[in-house]
């Protein structure tokens, strides 16, 4: 975004610009160790039983 603004681009341009040059690869998959891998709902309330 800084390197759109400094060459002119107004915001519009710039998130177009952006999106045409997104990769592809990996796209709607979470990363490792992302919430995708998050323990169950139990394992999380666990600890406020406890209290």
């Amino acid at each position: 975004m800084r390197s759109a603004k400094a060459r002119g681009l107004l915001p519009s341009q710039a998130l177009a610009e952006l999106a045409a040059d997104q990769d592809t690869e990996g796209k709607g998959r979470p990363l490792p160790g992302s919430l995708a891998e998050a323990p169950n709902a139990d394992v999380v309330k666990a600890p406020a039983k406890r209290s």
